[in-house]
């Protein structure tokens, strides 16, 4: 079975700047990052998702989505997906099952076309026992929301360093310590970037700010 390629060359929507800071920064993203095709097949994951999800990049890259969905939630996937295309985002709770067969519950965000064709998915997991499936109560419902690309209220080069920073896999605290300032001044920056970029959670926030080019290697 063959894979499909992750696109290399610039675009116009994507200059090949832009292009190589989102690759530079997902592949050291302190989060799991997963990039699919349009039919749910994985083209791309980084080493963190690897790590989580208990697979290699082989076998991960002749999955698609719904190889890793746990059961119950199968149904609903392709309804799903279709209105995810549609809107732009999605973000929610969503049960996935790793390669030992364990039971995960995950928050995550995903973005339509971070390039083109090209949809990513971050998650942030939820501290549960491994190998304990969650119950319907416990999930967040799905949020489906339309995000255009921003034509103005631009990020500050501060809100965008604590992004990145926060893509990196630091904590808030962490990042105060590395940046010399409060946690609630943190928070500050964060929150100001999520409104200025239309997200709900930071996972979001990050998501689109790489999508737009907003995020640069070595800013």
């Amino acid at each position: 079975m063959s894979t499909a390629s992750v696109p290399t060359g610039p675009t116009a929507a994507h200059p090949a700047s832009a292009e190589r800071a989102f690759w530079a920064i997902f592949n050291r993203a302190g989060n799991p990052m997963l990039v699919t095709n349009s039919e749910r097949r994985y083209v791309t994951v980084n080493e963190t998702a690897l790590a989580f999800l208990g697979r290699t990049r082989e076998e991960l890259l002749a999955m698609r989505i719904d190889d890793i969905t746990a059961p119950e939630e199968l149904e609903g996937l392709p309804g799903t997906w279709d209105a995810f295309l549609q809107s732009g985002t999605l973000n929610g709770s969503w049960e996935i099952v790793d390669g030992n067969g364990h039971h995960l519950r995950v928050d995550y965000n995903a973005t339509a076309n971070v390039l083109p064709g090209r949809h990513l998915s971050i998650f942030v997991v939820t501290p549960t026992d491994k190998g304990a499936a969650s119950t319907v109560a416990d999930r967040a419902p799905l949020v489906v929301t339309n995000a255009p690309r921003r034509t103005g209220n631009a990020l500050s080069p501060r809100e965008r360093q604590v992004l990145q920073l926060l893509a990196e896999g630091l904590t808030s605290g962490q990042l105060a310590e590395a940046l010399g300032i409060s946690e609630e001044t943190v928070k500050t920056h964060v929150t100001n970037a999520k409104r200025k970029l239309g997200a709900h959670t930071r996972a979001q926030a990050i998501a689109l700010a790489l999508r737009d080019g907003d995020l640069a290697f070595g800013s």
